[in-house]
C-alpha cells in the first residue's frame, strides 16, 4: 500500500504539471475534438457569451482555446488535484500502512524489515 501512495504521488505530480500547462493541454484537447468533429461533420461553436454572468460561467475570452481552458480544463485539473491531495494526503497514510502487518504481507518480509517498519510505525501500533 506503501507504493500505492508514492504512485498517487507522481500521479498528483503530473496533474499537477498539466495544470501548469494548461495551455498545451487545451490546445491538444482541442485538435482532437477539433478532428472528430470534422470527421462527424459537426461545426464546433462556442457557447453564447452574455452581458451579465449570472447562473454559468461566462470568462472573458479571445479565442475558443482560451475559453475552454478557463471553465473546463483549469476547474477539473484544480479539483483532481485537490480531491488528491486530500485523500492521499500524509496523514491518511497511517490506516493504508496498516495494511502492512497483516500475516499475508509479513510472511513476505524479512524480519530485519518488519523491525525496521515497526520501529517506523509505532506510533500507529
Amino acid at each position: 500500500m506503501v507504493n500505492v501512495c508514492e504512485h498517487m504521488d507522481r500521479i498528483e505530480e503530473l496533474f499537477t504539471s498539466d495544470r501548469n500547462e494548461a495551455e498545451r493541454i487545451t490546445a491538444e484537447i482541442l485538435e482532437k475534438a477539433e478532428y472528430f468533429a470534422e470527421e462527424l461533420d459537426i461545426e464546433l461553436t462556442l457557447p453564447r457569451v452574455t452581458e451579465r454572468q449570472t447562473l454559468r460561467a461566462n470568462p472573458p475570452a479571445s479565442n475558443a482555446s482560451e475559453y475552454w481552458r478557463r471553465t473546463i480544463v483549469i476547474p477539473y485539473l484544480d479539483s483532481v488535484i485537490s480531491s488528491m491531495k486530500t485523500r492521499f494526503s500524509p496523514e491518511h497514510r497511517p490506516p493504508f500502512e496498516l495494511s502492512s502487518i497483516h500475516p499475508a504481507c509479513m510472511i513476505k518480509k524479512r524480519e530485519d524489515g518488519v523491525l525496521t517498519y515497526h520501529g517506523k510505525h509505532c506510533q500507529i501500533l
